[in-house]
């Protein structure tokens, strides 16, 4: 978590550690240096040896001066060894003398500024009455901040684990209160007095121990190579583990901080140094004020977060996620009414919705809503930039993937439970029913999400989860029952459709067809398998997100209920003396899905195409809805019919009769099956449908194929019966307005197909279609429409954009009328924009409009954008074009900052044509537009370090006005070192003059075009865009990642300019995925293509230290390119040696699992390469787990394992971890496979192997 927005990250353990005065702060040298003035230790060398003044000669002088002309390394940090400087100075001086300079160096000024020491005080614990402060600094300026602070020295350290900590405790002694000499303690200053402290006596080390066994410990002013810090880390070497950890701030980067406390057991907090150390120390400021008062600082936390995330900066959002990963944390919220902080923070707490996609609104003049700038943490990596092979909308709508170590905050954490090895899937998720019980932070984020169940946000969270713990629904459920009238009454009843969603857990439907498969080819079939087939085909309620247009939409609905009929897509054929309850089960089914349909559909209508198929035209069993089981149900009824054709019938008579939808269908289906239906009943199964479902259109294509194939067969008194339900019945329409013509069209239908199929009646069929067509006016349907195939067909809403009246309007009139008149109408699927009709069949009069209301003060952002937006708008005059230009410049720049975006879209897409047809107007607008830009720029965002510009600048004005100047025709056709033009160049300069994030929009365009600019003008380019390069701010940052999105290899020349700023760049992106993959093709490429010449831009040696600096992440990406290129025949076998042999590190940072996985991976399928390359790698592999052995044990024989048995056991033998039980499956083949090569046959190691896996004897042959 950080305080502050630019602060260090300070672990969640160490601040509920600080919370419980469980942390001892461990003061250096860099606390009283901060504010108060005092001297570091090379500071207070040279004061001491100024004042005792050695002679020239002198080894202490000597020693001090060499130390402080060496900077520190990055990693390594500094030399000053001033305890081996006081150690010399001991050997010409009294220590006396010695201890009485150190006292006057360290002698503070009368006005010396002590707040940070009355910090640290606050942060130890001063206002609770118990300090735990260790220091080793000698002077008293803590004890001077608060002279009732009792202050103890290295003779009388307390014991911790007996005696209560709550001192000032001076472990290397302290000055007297004079500052004329240490006090009677003396100091511990020479390496002597270390050595003592530490090694020999060991007082110090095991007081350290001592604090460890009930402490963290937080270093602080000091460097990881600071005598005390050195001396104190390795006295704790190989001690015994201790409760606490230890934690050290660090100025600088990260990796860097990490790179010089790892080793030592220290967790590094890093933090930028800039501005006199004012990241940490208004870190400590606020981290103070919550030391002071935990609740209150809880309490104006949860204050901020009730405004909601969206409202919230990155850090502060970080803050809140600390809050809710503690048991502490959430409990305050589960105290406060209504849960504190509203459901919306359901979208930090799960990464899903942080990472969660882009939300386009067509009709936005905004852009589109990123969930992660509005939800995302200041520790959270950013999503990946935009591939630039990949469409805006592919890049939009392409599903995120959620980083590794992502904060979840419904995970298990240590500190959640003893045993956190199953981190995810407690809370929610598919298997969350079956989990253990929730740990205590979880539990009371299931009282959290209780008490907000009710807000819109907490259930639209809850509809995309598989299933929540048992205790989450109990919570859930009870809220819902006890709610009153604080639940909404459409999210109440979603809710409650929820908990049926999540009692049905069913296994997937394959899955379960698999299982009954299997056992009943090993057992047999029983009525249970049968029972447990069907149950699969169940039908299950499924609830969803409502489907929107777009975001902005009024629609009101939460939920959408559907229907789910499961079908495996493995077929288990039913054995034959199984039908009869197989067929019982999918009536059981058939009748739970007419209820389901009735509950859902909320009316008696159901979906259900046709199900008439013939043996040459047979439907599939696998089309949405109902006609599936519809299908099998018939299907299945045939089967049984031929075998027992008293059992399909006892199956008929127990279908009800009284339903017009499913059972109607199976009903009439059963008339056209003369082995199970007789004539009579056939002819009474039709008559006895109701109106509603003999004249609907749901049966019509089945019931007209059901007359046809047995009217022949009625018995003669059926067929009047008939003939009269065609004649004289009709549908029951609820509006009998036009009754009448659709009865008409309806029996005109079908009485023309009837006839058409020779279907003979009593009556005069021809008289009656006659009069009939007459009464329709002569209009003759389609004699199939009574047939028309009822497939599903997909429908979309469509848009009317008819001006209507608008184009009659007055000017000041059209858009108030345009407004009122918009909308969707979802009941016939239209969507109503006739401003957009407007603008199609009357340009100039929608921007009159629109003009007349920029006029007196009103832009209308959203017509604008629909105006310029218009497809219509590349098809314009050049006078209309000229009269758009004229009315956006006469704008005010506050007036064209609201429609920045679309009128930038506008501008990028017309560029060519203004630039050839209006150049005088377009570079004035073009102008106005960026200085409108710059004076209202959207305030620059709390951004992730990591994030990529290329995301900015697609989306903001100032990225579409830069890619306006990159469509300038001048750019075409241009010869190397020609130069650009310098109007051209004026103006991109004046975009990359801009302000802030303003610039780094422009500066991404014009670094994906460097290498291009390069080749052209190479001063400017060097001049005006290559410095950001080596920025080491958001600058660079904008400058690699407009590079590296273009990913084109730069010429030699240019590579070698570029070459320390890569390596630099390696090290920087190893952190950002994306970034390491494109300096990965791009060094690679140039290693290969380049480095034999005489000069190569790209040495073996840079290569080298590349992949170092980069680390195993940039390594693995190296061989997985080197690979592929490999296998594409695009690199020689002696370039390939020659990687390995001169290239590839030896450190052992790269001797890691994961490049041993690599390096496995591609010595595997080397091919012949195999020997040479196994050579040179195996001394750089270590024992991993899960190395991918697949490659070689599925050659054929003669592969690697038969060709190359030597070297291959060399591999393994330095693959294969200790236990056997990590080894890959395909071992124990390869192992056989090598037991039977001659050359390792007898070969004892890999006897040993064979015998660890239980394999001791020969192989069979």
């Amino acid at each position: 978590m950080r305080f502050t927005a630019h602060g260090p990250s300070i672990p969640d353990e160490l601040l509920l550690a600080r919370d419980r005065s469980e942390v001892v702060f461990f003061c250096g040298a860099g606390v009283s240096q901060a504010r108060a003035g005092l001297s570091n230790f090379a500071q207070l060398a040279r004061k001491v040896m100024d004042q005792l003044a050695p002679a020239k000669g002198s080894p202490a002088r000597k020693l001090l001066e060499i130390a402080t002309s060496l900077g520190p390394i990055e990693g390594v940090g500094g030399f000053v060894a001033t305890d081996r400087v006081f150690s010399l100075l001991e050997r010409e001086f009294d220590t006396s003398d010695i201890h009485a300079a150190v006292a006057a160096a360290l002698k503070p000024q009368g006005d010396a500024d002590l707040s940070a020491h009355e910090v640290v005080l606050d942060l130890a614990g001063r206002r609770s009455g118990a300090i735990r402060l260790v220091t080793t600094n000698f002077d008293r300026l803590f004890e001077d901040c608060d002279p009732e602070a009792r202050s103890i020295g290295p003779a009388h350290l307390p014991d911790p684990k007996r005696a209560e900590l709550n001192a000032v405790i001076h472990l290397h002694g302290r000055v007297d209160p004079e500052y004329l000499g240490s006090d009677d303690e003396g100091f511990v200053l020479s390496s002597g007095d270390f050595g003592r402290a530490y090694l020999a006596d060991g007082w110090a080390a095991r007081f350290i121990q001592s604090l460890l066994s009930r402490f963290s410990i937080v270093f602080l002013g000091y460097s990881a190579d600071d005598p005390p810090v050195q001396y104190l880390l390795e006295a704790l070497k190989g001690a015994s583990q201790a409760h606490g950890r230890m934690y050290a701030f660090q100025s600088g980067e990260s990796a860097v901080a990490s790179s010089l406390w790892e080793n030592k057991g220290v967790h590094a907090m890093a933090y930028d140094p800039s501005d006199g150390h004012e990241a940490l120390w208004s870190t400590l400021e606020a981290w103070a004020q919550r030391a002071i008062d935990v609740d209150g600082w809880h309490d104006e936390v949860i204050k901020k977060a009730v405004r909601g995330p969206e409202a919230l900066h990155p850090h502060e959002r970080g803050q809140v996620a600390h809050i809710l990963s503690s048991a502490d944390g959430v409990r305050r919220l589960t105290q406060l009414a209504d849960g504190g902080i509203p459901a919306s923070w359901l979208r930090v707490i799960d990464p899903r919705e942080r990472y969660g996609q882009p939300e386009i609104d067509a009709s936005s003049s905004k852009g589109r809503l990123d969930p992660f700038d509005q939800f995302g943490l200041d520790d959270d990596a950013p999503p990946p930039p935009p591939d630039p092979r990949e469409g805006e909308l592919s890049y939009l709508t392409r599903p995120r993937e959620v980083p590794k170590n992502s904060w979840d905050g419904f995970d298990l954490y240590p500190r959640d439970t003893l045993d956190a090895a199953r981190r995810s899937g407690i809370f929610h998720g598919r298997n969350a029913a079956t989990a253990d019980a929730l740990p205590t932070r979880l539990d009371l984020l299931a009282i959290w999400l209780m008490k907000v169940a009710h807000q819109p946000d907490a259930f639209s969270w809850a509809l995309k989860q598989p299933d929540v713990h048992p205790r989450v629904k109990d919570l859930l459920s009870r809220a819902i029952s006890d709610g009153g009238d604080k639940f909404p009454a459409e999210i109440a009843r979603g809710w409650r459709y929820l908990f049926r969603t999540w009692d049905d857990r069913r296994e997937e439907p394959d899955q379960a067809a698999f299982a009954i498969s299997a056992e009943v080819n090993a057992s047999g079939w029983s009525d249970e398998t049968v029972r447990r087939l069907m149950n699969i085909r169940r039908p299950r309620l499924r609830i969803e997100p409502p489907f929107r247009i777009h975001p902005s939409s009024d629609d009101d609905r939460v939920f959408n209920l559907n229907i789910e009929y499961p079908r495996p897509h493995i077929d288990v054929e039913i054995p034959p003396d199984m039908l009869r309850g197989a067929v019982a089960r999918l009536r059981e089914n058939l009748d739970y899905a007419k209820s389901l349909e009735a509950e859902v559909r909320g009316r008696d209508w159901i979906y259900l195409p046709t199900t008439y198929e013939t043996e040459g035209q047979l439907l599939d069993l696998h089309t949405y809805g109902l006609v599936g089981p519809v299908l099998e149900t018939q299907r299945m009824m045939g089967r049984l019919a031929v075998i027992d054709p008293a059992a399909a019938h006892a199956e008929f008579l127990r279908w009800p009769s009284d339903d017009d939808g499913i059972f109607a269908r199976l009903r009439i289906w059963a008339a056209r099956q003369p082995s199970i239906t007789t004539a009579e009943e056939a002819a009474t199964i039709l008559i006895g449908l109701s109106d509603k479902a003999f004249w609907g259109s749901l049966h019509q294509r089945d019931l007209m194929m059901t007359l046809s194939r047995r009217w022949s067969d009625f018995p003669q008194p059926a067929r009047p019966e008939i003939e009269r339900k065609l004649t004289s019945t009709s549908y029951p329409w609820e509006n009998p307005s036009r009754s009448a013509e659709y009865n008409d069209r309806a029996l005109l239908e079908r009485l023309r197909w009837l006839a058409a199929q020779g279907l003979r009646f009593s009556f005069d069929i021809d008289g009656m279609i006659a009069d009939l067509a007459a009464r329709l006016g002569g209009k003759l349907p389609d004699i199939d429409d009574a047939i028309e195939d009822t497939q599903p067909r997909v429908f979309s809403v469509e848009t009317n954009d008819d001006p209507g009246d608008l184009i009659t309007l007055p000017i000041p009139e059209i858009l108030s009328n345009a407004g009122a008149a918009e909308g969707i109408d979802y009941r016939t699927h239209v969507r109503h924009d006739p401003f957009s009709g407007l603008v199609e069949q009357r340009p100039i009069k929608a921007l009159a409009a629109l003009s007349y209301e920029a006029r007196n003060g009103r832009i209308h952002v959203e017509a604008w954008g629909s105006f310029l937006r218009s497809d219509q708008r590349v098809q314009d005059p050049t006078r209309l074009l000229r009269l758009i230009c004229a009315r956006l410049g006469n704008m005010t720049a506050a007036e064209l900052s609201q429609i920045l975006y679309p009128a930038a879209e506008w501008m990028r897409r017309l560029a060519r044509r203004l630039v050839a047809e209006l150049p005088d107007p377009f570079e004035s607008l073009w102008q106005k537009m960026v200085e409108a830009a710059a004076a209202f720029p959207a305030a620059d965002g709390e951004r992730y370090a990591e994030r990529n510009w290329a995301d900015d600048g697609l989306n903001r004005p100032v990225g579409m006005l830069t890619q306006v100047l990159l469509q300038d025709p001048t750019l075409s056709g241009r010869r190397r070192n020609s130069g650009l033009e310098a109007d051209w160049k004026a103006q991109m300069e004046t975009l990359l003059s801009l302000p802030g994030d303003l610039r780094r929009q422009a500066l991404v365009f014009a670094s994906f075009h460097f290498v291009f600019f390069w080749l052209i003008d190479p001063k400017w380019a060097e001049a005006v865009i290559m410095p950001s390069m080596e920025s080491e701010g958001p600058d660079g940052d904008a400058f690699w990642d407009g590079f590296l999105w273009a990913n084109k290899v730069p010429p030699p020349p240019l590579l070698r300019k570029m070459t320390a700023s890569v390596v630099r760049r390696v090290a920087e992106g190893s952190r950002r995925k994306p970034i390491t993959d494109s300096l990965a093709v791009i060094l690679l490429y140039a290693w290969i293509e380049w480095s034999g010449r005489k000069k190569p831009p790209f040495t073996n040696a840079q290569f080298r230290e590349a992949i170092v600096e980069g680390g195993t992440q940039f390594g693995v990406q190296v061989l997985w390119n080197l690979g592929r290129r490999l296998r594409r025949n695009t690199v020689s076998r002696e370039k390939v040696v020659q990687f390995f042999r001169d290239v590839w590190p030896l450190q052992k940072a790269l001797k890691s699992e994961e490049t041993s996985r690599a390096l496995s991976r591609f010595l595997f399928e080397s091919g012949n390469l195999f020997p040479e390359v196994a050579n040179l790698i195996v001394g750089r592999l270590v024992p991993c787990e899960n190395f991918d052995a697949y490659s070689i044990s599925s050659e054929e024989p003669g592969g690697i394992i038969e060709t190359y048995p030597e070297a291959l056991l060399d591999i393994l033998l330095r693959l294969l971890p200790i236990d056997v039980n990590r080894w890959p499956h395909s071992m124990g083949a390869i192992l056989d496979r090598l037991a039977c090569a001659p050359q390792v046959s007898a070969d004892v190691r890999l006897m040993r192997l064979r015998r660890v896996m239980g394999r001791p004897g020969r192989p069979a042959a």
